[in-house]
């Protein structure tokens, strides 16, 4: 099997699929010409050459006319995404796999003429078009999964999730499905790179205070890394066994890449090379519980210096602690707090990934050896600054609940506007949206939190303006069957709603579709099904043009399920209601569309079972939808009641 991998081996060239690619854009699409970006006279040769090397390797083509802004116009071509529970049960059973990477994958689809006039773009030496598919396109994704799968659609025990190739099987099986799919990548013209497997490997393990960290480096580059925090009790072992402790940690997290194999280990603590020479008799005795771990690997023990471990040192450091400073503070009192320079500490936590934890702590040693821009480390500090960002979230989230009983009046309006106006967290909440919307526990955190300030007219205008719009409705699409993504993209369209503009803007740019198909899919839960009423409530209230596009994506007949299913579910039931109500009542040309579907029994139903929880609302549907309702006048002037003629 390695034989034949090894004659499949191609070098870096680029690939192609098969076809053309077509851009739609959306009618009334405007065409711009934007500047010139300025640059360095340090990067001018650099993207010269780089203009260069991507015109003769046929990615881009010169041109002399004016482009279109594209991502504006752009008219998306949704595709399904597949999502780790569709992986996970696929897999089920396999215990062979392989995973290949479609390198610069976006290049690979080629666009046709017309499409690739559109990507024209400035540079200060003359106009290029891309040839393929641009990085950054709003359609990229969608159409390189759609040319992906149908590529290897007919490929038993291939799967295909944006650019990897997961290839499964039970036994043997799964090396005659990776032949044939590598006799069509050859075939189809792709590439496929393979790294060749030595008898000897390395590892580097560094140990601080709170943590520990492994990198699994080889052939100059990181290709595993491994972290974890101490706790308690471990904080407190000396640093020998600390040392000797990430030494067991590493072994067993990379045990599937260096068991059976002759490990060269490579430490800053110089004792450690003595202790492992030693017979384990010798040792202390939780050095030598700790040693009897790692009898099974094949040690060889190096020191060098600090510096030359320079991922290991920053990942021992850089780990979710119950001591740091931040998670300390979630309980707080906000009377004493300096506010502003509690929110100054919270951005930089937030943007971590890109500004402080990856400047401030590795760059130094990484310069030294070159791994600036190594995947490896980077893809290492990003998994860690995810956590950041979510406990960031649930931070805000904290200040804006004001469940401070000792205050007075509530101070919400006053923390969001400080949030907003002076650090500017929507426009990091949504620039981390973007950048982590691969993650769906990240994702659904940052939702929340837009959510929750969304309370204001020109809160939610800022949103829109940072493109908060699109993103949630890519969210819901990306990670469809996630129901934290769902509950919390539903109730950001909730909250946006309430700004009548942006209610317009989100019919006008087909946004209810992707509302109903979230609530579809998650119609049995009580919680997302509730959110996604009221989010069509909010879309429908004094917009018919939006009652109408409900009912045109089949969002009556969702409303209707909603009461058969959650028959039981007084909460749901009073959202339900309420959407049919904003829906007909405006336009009662709607009302054939419930009534047919005999939401009159329905809503009957509800509200004998529930009087008191669900009158309001269930009568105020069933008036607006012309059915027979016995209103009830509560006011009264007086001692006696009002009588009423």
């Amino acid at each position: 099997m390695d034989d034949q991998v090894q004659n499949r081996h191609w070098g870096g060239g680029q690939c192609e699929l098969q076809g053309e690619c077509t851009i739609h854009l959306k009618p009334g699409a405007v065409q711009t010409v934007q500047p010139v970006r300025r640059i360095t006279s340090a990067l001018h040769n650099k993207l010269e050459n780089e203009l260069k090397q991507l015109k003769e390797q046929g990615i881009i083509h010169k041109v002399t006319n004016p482009k279109e802004d594209l991502n504006a116009t752009i008219q998306r071509p949704y595709y399904p995404m597949p999502t780790f529970e569709d992986v996970a049960a696929w897999l089920y059973g396999h215990k062979r796999f392989t995973k290949l990477v479609a390198k610069f994958g976006y290049w690979m689809p080629k666009l046709s003429e017309q499409s690739s006039i559109m990507t024209t773009f400035n540079t200060p030496f003359r106009r290029y078009r891309h040839i393929r598919m641009p990085f950054g396109n709003v359609c990229a994704q969608d159409i390189f999964q759609q040319k992906m799968k149908e590529t290897f659609s007919n490929l038993e025990g291939v799967k295909v999730i944006a650019d990897d190739i997961i290839v499964s099987g039970k036994d043997d099986e799964h090396d005659r499905k990776l032949v044939c799919m590598l006799e069509r990548t050859r075939k189809e013209e792709k590439l496929a790179a393979f790294d060749a497997q030595s008898k000897e490997v390395e590892l580097k393990t560094d140990a601080s205070k709170y943590g520990l960290g492994a990198e699994l480096p080889t052939h100059e580059k990181i290709v595993a890394f491994a972290s974890k925090a101490l706790n308690e009790t471990e904080q407190c072992y000396s640093q020998v066994e600390k040392e000797l402790y990430a030494i067991m940690s590493g072994c067993q997290k990379f045990h599937q890449y260096v068991y059976g194999r002759k490990i060269k280990l490579y430490t800053d603590h110089k004792p450690l090379e003595t202790i492992l020479s030693k017979p384990l008799s010798q040792a202390p005795p939780r050095m030598q519980r700790i040693m009897l771990q790692i009898q099974p690997y094949n040690l060889e023990a190096h020191c060098i210096r600090d510096k030359d471990i320079p991922a290991a040192d920053a990942l021992s450091r850089m780990h979710p602690s119950e001591n740091d400073e931040f998670q300390n503070e979630i309980e707080f009192h906000l009377e004493k707090w300096d506010l502003s320079k509690r929110f100054k500490k919270l951005k930089q936590c937030m943007m971590s990934l890109s500004q402080e934890t990856f400047d401030a702590v590795v760059r130094e040693n990484i310069e030294l050896f070159d791994l600036k821009y190594d995947a490896a480390v980077q893809d290492a500090i990003k998994q860690f600054s995810l956590q950041v960002v979510i406990e960031s979230c649930e931070l805000i989230r904290n200040i804006l609940s004001d469940d401070d009983i000792r205050e007075e009046f509530n101070q919400v309006q006053l923390y969001a506007k400080l949030l907003v106006e002076e650090h500017k967290i929507i426009s990091v909440a949504t620039s981390l949206l973007k950048e982590h919307s691969s993650s769906a526990e990240t994702a659904a955190s940052l939702l929340s939190t837009l959510s929750n300030l969304a309370i204001r007219n020109e809160f939610c205008q800022e949103i829109a303006d940072h493109g908060g719009l699109s993103l949630v409705f890519e969210t819901l699409a990306v990670h469809a069957t996630d129901r934290s993504c769902a509950k919390w993209g539903l109730a950001l369209i909730k909250a946006l709603a309430g700004n009548d503009d942006i209610k317009h803007l989100i019919g006008k740019m087909d946004g209810i579709p992707p509302v109903v198909l979230a609530i579809m899919h998650h119609l049995s839960i009580p919680a997302v099904c509730e959110t996604g009423c009221l989010a069509l409530a909010a879309l429908a209230l004094r917009h018919p043009q939006n009652a109408q596009r409900i009912c045109d994506a089949s969002g009556h007949t969702i409303l209707v399920d909603a009461l058969k299913i959650h028959e039981t579910k007084p909460r749901v039931i009073k959202a339900a209601a309420k959407a049919i109500r904003d829906v007909v009542s405006r336009d009662r040309s709607l009302a054939h569309h419930f009534l047919d579907l005999s939401v009159e029994e329905l809503l009957n139903a509800a509200l004998k079972k529930y009087p008191k929880q669900c009158e309001s609302e269930v009568k105020a549907a069933l008036r607006d939808l012309g059915c027979d309702i016995h209103l009830k006048e509560y006011w009264h002037g007086g001692i006696n009641p009002v009588k009423l003629d």
